[in-house]
């Protein structure tokens, strides 16, 4: 695959804008194809022979890379595409909640602000 930005200096700035348009573009959507599982990141570079993104598919998925490309799709009219990315952000909203409750430093935490049983009855019986 050539290079798409490989001659970009040499366009006018009209034919800049709308080759950095089609990139944007074939990233959103080829990450949205990934993210949906319907297809992989090797059917998209077999098909196009190469590979474009609008997310890092090599760490976590933030809100933020779903909220822009939800954004995007709304720029676009793209509202099925929309619904679906909007799911998603909810499955990772419901994900990260779910790490949060199980992060061993905050049971540790909320053990050790909780009185201790017992605490009370002492004091009483002190006085």
């Amino acid at each position: 695959m050539n290079d798409p930005l490989e001659n970009f200096d040499n366009l006018s700035e009209h034919e800049q804008s709308l080759l950095e348009y089609e990139l944007l573009s074939r990233a959103f959507h080829n990450s949205f194809q990934i993210l949906t599982k319907r297809k992989t990141m090797r059917d998209i570079v077999k098909e196009s022979g190469g590979l474009l993104l609008s997310h890092d598919p090599y760490t976590d998925l933030s809100d933020d890379d779903l909220v822009n490309m939800m954004d995007y799709f709304i720029e676009m009219e793209e509202y099925e595409k929309c619904g679906e990315v909007r799911d998603l952000i909810k499955k990772i909203k419901a994900k990260n909640a779910r790490k949060q409750k199980k992060d061993p430093a905050k049971e540790l935490s909320a053990l050790f602000s909780k009185p201790v049983r017992g605490t009370k009855e002492r004091k009483n019986k002190d006085s």
